[in-house]
């Protein structure tokens, strides 16, 4: 610049920290934006609480530009264990390993609830001995954010910076946000699970009550009873709540087992005896004795692993006909198939008693059929009797006739006064009126 005649250079000088500045923390706020949109994304997406994780971390770690991030998570109030760890040194953080040992703010954000934050950890005394500074993390600055799940803390979220006094309020908030969004998704997911576990058990009581229902429906119209036993049993085997039924019925007041009815998984029957008598297992005297289910401890699984065989009488009117006994799927180790089990014991054991009563009354018409044709045999035998009698009765007045009617022509006295002759009969005369008239011939 020429002036006076002169050049003249003019340096203007502007401190331009404070700008620079803005546009990093604008910069730094726009990231942790788009990690935030990010994770909203896993927190949609995911099905899994190991896939929500690994999205949240990933997000904070590429998108809102942390040195290091790890979320642990608690199984049923345990201690908090890591799940996932992102970025440069997630080394630190291994799966499993326990999240309180990482950090001293994790084990305080653990006890106390809330977010606790360091500005720097090289000068803070609470992290002395944490892992990140032992491996000479590049994390100069931390935060720890605690996860809620319906009101309980059951996790933790921590996100570490490389730079000092990296965590102001706005940055904490945010991050904060992503903590209470992932608490959110598992809440979320634990609804899903209770949802889907009630509609399991929904579906599984409506197949056990079906069953109850046909067994019914088949005592009502069926009346061979193992017929009832043997389809009653493949009802059962049939629902999703059972993997096998067998049906043992006892022939005498000895419980000698003579008939045995059995559905779905046969080796598993097949092991509960072990190539013995039914009546020689210690539990079968047990359940024939109980008026409840009775877990049968000596059960092999066989192909079936972690299925439980329970037994119950089947009982009425005072009588055990038998022991039903069925086999509990894993899925399903809850009391309520047990009761409908043991309603389907109850209707077996009355279709039982009805065959019984029906039994003892075709044998009592059986006997009062004969006892009647007896009765009968013996009055046509009584009847011909008298027949024979009266015919015999009657050729004896006939010969009496034919010796007083051959008295008369000799002159003599008939011996037999007091039978008529053929002529007689009409006129109603006696034997003394034809005496005198003879004498006064």
């Amino acid at each position: 610049i020429t002036a006076g005649g002169e050049q003249c250079c003019f340096l203007i000088i502007r401190d331009l920290s404070e700008r620079k500045e803005k546009e990093a923390e604008l910069l730094r706020m726009s990231a942790l934006h788009a990690a935030l949109s990010r994770v909203n994304q896993a927190v949609v997406r995911s099905r899994t609480p190991m896939d929500l994780f690994a999205g949240a971390a990933n997000a904070l770690a590429e998108a809102g530009g942390f040195s290091d991030v790890w979320i642990a998570a608690s199984d049923s109030g345990r201690a908090p264990a890591v799940q996932v760890a992102a970025g440069a040194s997630a080394r630190a953080a291994q799966p499993g390993a326990d999240a309180r040992g990482l950090c001293g703010l994790a084990s305080e954000a653990w006890t106390a609830g809330r977010p606790v934050v360091s500005r720097d950890l090289a000068e803070d005394r609470r992290v002395e001995a944490c892992a990140w500074v032992r491996r000479q993390s590049p994390v100069r600055s931390c935060a720890v954010f605690p996860v809620f799940v319906r009101g309980r803390v059951e996790g933790l979220l921590a996100a570490g910076s490389s730079e000092k006094d990296y965590f102001d309020e706005r940055k904490a908030e945010m991050v904060g946000i992503v903590a209470s969004n992932i608490g959110v998704a598992l809440e979320r997911m634990a609804a899903e699970r209770e949802l889907g576990g009630s509609l399991e058990q929904l579906r599984a009581a409506n197949a056990l009550l079906g069953a109850v229902c046909g067994v019914n429906h088949l005592i009502t119209h069926e009346k061979d009873v193992r017929i009832i036993l043997e389809r009653a049993c493949a009802a059962l085997a049939a629902t999703p709540v059972f993997a096998a039924a067998c049906a043992l019925v006892f022939g005498s007041p000895d419980r000698v087992v003579i008939e045995k009815y059995a559905g779905g998984e046969r080796k598993l029957v097949e092991n509960l005896f072990q190539g013995r008598k039914p009546e020689e297992a210690d539990w079968l005297e047990l359940a024939a004795d109980s008026q409840d289910p009775v877990e049968i401890r000596a059960a092999e699984p066989g192909d079936a692993p972690g299925c439980r065989a329970y037994a119950v009488a089947m009982r009425a009117a005072g009588r055990v006909y038998g022991v039903l006994i069925v086999w509990l799927k894993p899925s399903a180790l809850h009391e309520e198939p047990l009761s409908y089990f043991q309603t389907v014991a109850g209707d077996l054991a009355f279709a039982m008693y009805g065959a019984q009563i029906e039994r003892e009354r075709r044998r009592a018409e059986e006997r009062s059929l004969r006892e009647g044709d007896e009765t009968r045999r013996r009055n046509e035998e009584l009847e011909r009797f008298r027949r024979l009698a009266l015919g015999r009765e009657l050729r004896m007045i006939e010969i009496k006739r034919q010796v007083n009617e051959l008295s008369r022509r000799l002159g003599e006295q008939p011996p037999y006064p007091g039978v008529l002759r053929p002529d007689e009969q009409g006129t109603g005369g006696s034997g003394n009126e034809g005496k005198d008239k003879n004498s006064g011939c």
